[in-house]
């Protein structure tokens, strides 16, 4: 994670936050926080506990696709996943 503090679309209504250490697949946990820039960002960094773990938001965008699969989006990247819950 770059830790970059340009943080992308936090309208959606949903957003998860993954986190985890290592290499493992991390944990998922509906964000219920404020939908503010600082307080995401704030959250992530907690989350980060000063590099000892990472983390990332994703935020559900749209409808499933052609899979049905939840589209998401990164965050802070604006990069396209899937949603995790």
């Amino acid at each position: 994670m770059n830790g970059s503090t340009n943080l992308h679309s936090i309208d959606s209504k949903q957003i998860a936050i993954i986190s985890g250490e290592g290499t493992g697949p991390g944990t998922v946990e509906e964000y219920k926080g404020k939908r503010s820039r600082k307080a995401l960002k704030s959250r992530l960094t907690r989350e980060r506990c000063h590099g000892e773990r990472w983390a990332r938001a994703i935020g559900r965008y749209g409808e499933d696709d052609m899979f049905g699969q939840p589209i998401g989006i990164n965050i802070e990247t604006g990069e396209p996943t899937t949603y995790p819950i």
